[in-house]
């Protein structure tokens, strides 16, 4: 932008540009929660199965039959 000081008019390039003032700004937020901590490693403690035992399918041998024509 050019400022003539003896018009006392200011030319205006045409086209599109940024707003720069403070008002347009984007607002900066606070700083975001730390990650969850990792959970320690169970080293020698062995998982206990379930008290009704694990889900039995039906038809889940069905699945891993291979049908021969």
């Amino acid at each position: 932008m050019e400022m003539d000081m003896e018009m006392g008019y200011e030319e205006v390039e045409e086209g599109c540009s940024t707003p720069t003032r403070d008002a347009y700004r984007i607002q900066v937020g606070p700083t975001p929660p730390p990650p969850p901590r990792k959970k320690p490693l169970m080293i020698g403690k062995k998982r206990v199965p379930p008290p009704n035992g694990y889900f039995q399918a039906p038809d889940l041998e069905l699945l891993f039959t291979v049908a021969h024509r």
